[in-house]
């Protein structure tokens, strides 16, 4: 992630990072990070060059939205699914590394994301809000439903997850299918 000063051409690098999106003020940035499998939504604020840490989550944010008064930032991010099906056999506990690796069985429609290197997990993408004061988390959608995430690129869905904000700050508008 690069700030680039468009009169001077200065330039602040910020490191690895996606989904920038200026706080309304102007005064700060925010952005997701990632680091081992563990994620974040950072703050830096330009005039101090300070960073700080929003939100430490457990799955990658994505569509970052102020808004307009700057308290809250509402984002999209996956909620894994519930364990489901029935407990394994009691003989998979005699498996050896010489036993062929267990089958794979899936009722998943779509089970790899053409730039994502390993198969999609179990869940769904909701939107939260986050209070820039408190770090305060709220899920906003629930469901078996897609309202961003890698799948709906490939779904013909690529507006789900795209969040915008009433100008009073009192509603959420997102595009979603639900049936």
């Amino acid at each position: 992630l690069c700030v680039v000063d468009t009169a001077s051409g200065a330039r602040v690098e910020l490191g690895r990072g996606a989904h920038p999106r200026w706080a309304p003020d102007s005064h700060s940035l925010a952005f997701a990070t990632s680091t081992l499998d563990r994620f974040a939504i950072e703050r830096w604020h330009p005039a101090s060059g300070q960073r700080q840490a929003m939100v430490r989550l457990g799955e990658p944010p994505s569509a970052l939205a102020w808004s307009p008064d700057g308290a809250q930032l509402a984002f999209v991010k996956r909620v894994p699914a519930e364990p489901s099906g029935p407990p394994a056999p009691a003989w998979e506990a005699l498996r050896t590394s010489k036993w062929a690796a267990p089958g794979v069985y899936s009722d998943k429609l779509i089970r790899r994301v053409e730039g994502y290197d390993r198969e999609q997990p179990d869940g769904h993408h909701h939107i939260f809000l986050l209070s820039a004061a408190t770090g305060e988390l709220r899920q906003l959608t629930d469901g078996p439903f897609e309202h961003g995430g890698p799948l709906v690129d490939v779904t013909k869905l690529g507006l789900a997850g795209r969040i915008s904000w009433a100008p009073d700050g009192r509603h959420i508008v997102m595009s979603m299918q639900r049936p």
